[in-house]
């Protein structure tokens, strides 16, 4: 057994066997690269997921909650679930709150959520860039991070093409994901490199142009494997991702990735090279594909293979990563 790893144990020690959990999600959840975190939980404390409407008016009442249960812990997943949370605390039907921040919806309403916070005891940031989020709003409380874990064995699987000068982009068409950039991106960059291009691949369509192949939704499987193969770099300009489980994905594919710094999973791309995390300036995003494309094939290869380890070995330690969390902010605030 490796260093990192915890035994049965240790695991028992953290005081998470006799916990009492609500884990709060949006209906329809939770987010796939998050049930690991309940699955690894529920291994050592009673879990119960409840299932937050998306019709605000139910949401306000939540008469779904109000029932004799008592918890000894909440866990608000998202900022639509954190109004439940906090009404479960004053109602006294939990003795602690923690949230974990996926998006970047508190920053909008930052009085809304300065209030909120209040009644948080710890908070799961996916993160640094969350992190550093939430400690804007006030919260001086514990916040540590733990990034989601999605499901890579599809994506470790593929071989990407790194003489190829093909790039791609996933996700949906959002002015916070940063795809309304990705035309002009590519105008910039064909005018050194002309052969390259980009595939858009997302749930929604945007307008193609030059050097641009709007592909829309494609679901895992052999076609989004076999596009990903294509191509040699992997871009997402975002204004403001909170993490960007896409990014995890195309690393376990070995596709070399180029982030702004206002993407969460820069985290994991420092580790491959921390010049591939670039200001959201179009000059810079467009220099940086250059310069990848430009490199020789051993350079690549290098960068290759090195996102594809960051990508795996991270994966692997992020359930573990989770249940220290819990521990870690029931510790702080009193509890455990």
């Amino acid at each position: 057994m490796k260093n990192s790893e915890m035994t049965t144990n240790q695991l028992n020690g953290m005081g998470l066997s006799d916990l009492r959990v609500a884990y709060l999600c949006t209906e329809g959840g939770p987010h796939l690269a998050h049930k690991p975190w309940i699955q690894s939980l529920s291994k050592f404390a009673a879990v119960a997921v409840i299932h937050v409407p998306r019709n605000i008016v139910r949401r306000i009442f939540p008469s779904y909650i109000l029932t004799n249960e008592r918890y000894d812990l909440a866990i608000a997943d998202g900022f639509s679930t954190l109004p439940v949370g906090w009404l479960m605390k004053k109602a006294r039907l939990t003795k602690r709150l923690a949230f974990i921040t996926t998006s970047p919806a508190l920053t909008r309403f930052p009085r809304l959520s300065s209030n909120l916070l209040k009644d948080v005891d710890f908070i799961i940031a996916t993160s640094s860039l969350m992190s550093h989020a939430v400690k804007s709003l006030g919260f001086n409380k514990q916040v540590v991070v733990c990034h989601p874990i999605p499901d890579l064995s599809d994506f470790s699987r593929i071989e990407p093409s790194l003489n190829s000068k093909k790039i791609c982009f996933m996700g949906s068409h959002s002015y916070a994901k940063g795809v309304d950039l990705l035309p002009e991106i590519m105008v910039k960059v064909r005018k050194k490199v002309r052969d390259a291009e980009l595939y858009v691949i997302g749930g929604e369509m945007i307008r193609g142009s030059e050097g641009i192949r709007v592909l829309g939704y494609v679901p895992h499987g052999k076609r989004l494997s076999l596009l990903l193969s294509e191509c040699s770099t992997y871009l997402h300009p975002a204004r403001f991702e909170a993490f960007g489980l896409s990014v995890v994905e195309a690393m376990a594919a070995g596709l070399i990735p180029i982030v702004t710094e206002m993407t969460g999973a820069k985290d994991l791309v420092k580790r491959v090279d921390p010049s591939l995390v670039v200001p959201v300036d179009l000059d810079a995003i467009s220099m940086k594909i250059i310069e990848v494309l430009s490199m020789d094939i051993t350079e690549k290869e290098v960068l290759s293979r090195k996102a594809k380890r960051v990508a795996e070995e991270w994966s692997a330690k992020t359930k573990e990563t989770f249940l220290r969390c819990i521990a870690k902010g029931l510790q702080i605030s009193g509890g455990g």
